[in-house]
């Protein structure tokens, strides 16, 4: 199963924090939880704060090429 969730505030500040609501969500409407998370090579997704949460869940983050359709 594939859930998405689109951010309308990409700002650096806050980011995190919705990725961890999101996460929150999922284990609890799911029993489940991310395993990967894809966004595009923006600041907002690869400080290092960001970095050692997505390590320390297991998340695997994959970048894409900055501002791309695919991210």
């Amino acid at each position: 199963e594939v859930n998405v969730r689109c951010l309308r505030n990409k700002e650096a500040e806050g980011v995190l924090e919705h990725i961890q609501d999101f996460q929150s969500h999922i284990k609890r409407q799911a029993d489940a939880a991310i395993k990967i998370f894809r966004s595009d090579g923006g600041a907002e997704y690869t400080d290092a704060q960001a970095e050692e949460w997505f390590r320390q869940e297991g998340i695997r983050h994959e970048v894409t090429a900055p501002d791309s359709p695919a991210g």
